[in-house]
């Protein structure tokens, strides 16, 4: 009884509280938020199925050789582009988690 009279007057309690900003000349300004985003997070993707090493790549931020799964690292919404030496395959196109051979030639 005692948890269910409680619970229906912690609402009550609550609004009355509400507010504060506590007695005392204080502006009377809005309180202001801070909107902090995530870091840009750095995915890997991988080129083809069985994975393609020693394959050279550049992002915006990223750059490298794949490894023997194939793995490359890239950030959301960059394009990518892929090489043999001084060697371009393909064009630079948006960088996704899966890349096949196909999809990098026009």
């Amino acid at each position: 009884m005692f948890k269910k009279l409680l619970l229906g007057a912690l609402p009550v309690i609550l609004i009355a509280c509400g507010g504060g900003g506590g007695g005392g000349g204080g502006s009377s300004e809005p309180a202001t938020s801070v909107v902090v985003s995530p870091p840009d997070l750095i995915l890997t993707g991988y080129f083809a199925d069985n994975g393609v090493e020693g394959l050279s790549y550049e992002t915006e931020t990223q750059s490298g050789v794949t490894d023997s799964a194939g793995r490359f690292q890239y950030k959301e919404g960059e394009e990518i582009l892929f090489s043999i030496g001084a060697f371009a395959i393909g064009e630079k196109t948006e960088a996704t988690s899966k890349r096949e051979t196909l999809s990098v030639t026009p």
